[in-house]
């Protein structure tokens, strides 16, 4: 008798243990694919965000303009941060403190008109009413592919642009263009790829 009440309690203990390690593993599968299923969303970042996020960029003495990656791959839904560094090698105008520089990331020109990069078989991929191209944030939300800031002489400056495939990008290579301006005037132009799998 003694052995039998034994034996029961044992496969009662048996089987609480299971139901718990069930449940606790049924909530870990469901927290770890809910982390892995949602997409960030980085128009909720500041610029001063992304710029936290790279690592200080070493230029050659002749280059003005730099960024990280001149190629990068990103899946759909996800984003990452690409630097560049901007050093200031021009004299501000009389009564000026500094130069103003503005960069902009934009799209290529074309052709063909809408231009945003090419798919696996070197076909345009062109804008469509549901598709606008990459997500890109380097300002603000008003002006997201547009950033503003002053540089003294021989100042330069880390920035970070955050940049998104949507769900509904289509596999292939994007060109983004950067463009910086001093003044109004050109002063650097980098391109970066972004592979999309």
């Amino acid at each position: 008798m003694l052995n039998s009440k034994k034996s029961i309690e044992l496969s009662l203990n048996f089987i609480v243990i299971l139901i718990l390690s069930l449940a606790i593993l049924g909530f870990g599968v469901r927290f770890m694919s809910n982390l892995f299923s949602k997409a960030t969303d980085i128009s909720k970042y500041s610029a001063d965000d992304f710029d936290r996020q790279i690592t200080n960029l070493i230029c050659s003495g002749s280059e003005r303009v730099c960024v990280t990656a001149q190629r990068k791959a990103i899946s759909k839904g996800d984003y990452s941060v690409i630097g560049m560094k901007i050093i200031n090698v021009l004299e501000p105008p009389l009564g000026q403190p500094a130069i103003n520089f503005e960069i902009t990331v934009n799209t290529p020109d074309g052709p063909p008109t809408g231009l945003l990069g090419y798919d696996k078989k070197d076909q345009p991929i062109l804008k469509t009413p549901d598709f606008d191209g990459l997500m890109v944030v380097l300002g603000d939300n008003t002006n997201p592919n547009q950033r503003v800031i002053d540089l003294e002489k021989y100042g330069e400056i880390n920035l970070g642009f955050a940049v998104q495939p949507p769900n509904n990008a289509q596999a292939g290579t994007y060109i983004l263009n950067i463009v910086i301006k001093a003044n109004g005037n050109p002063y650097g132009q980098q391109k970066v790829y972004i592979d999309v799998p």
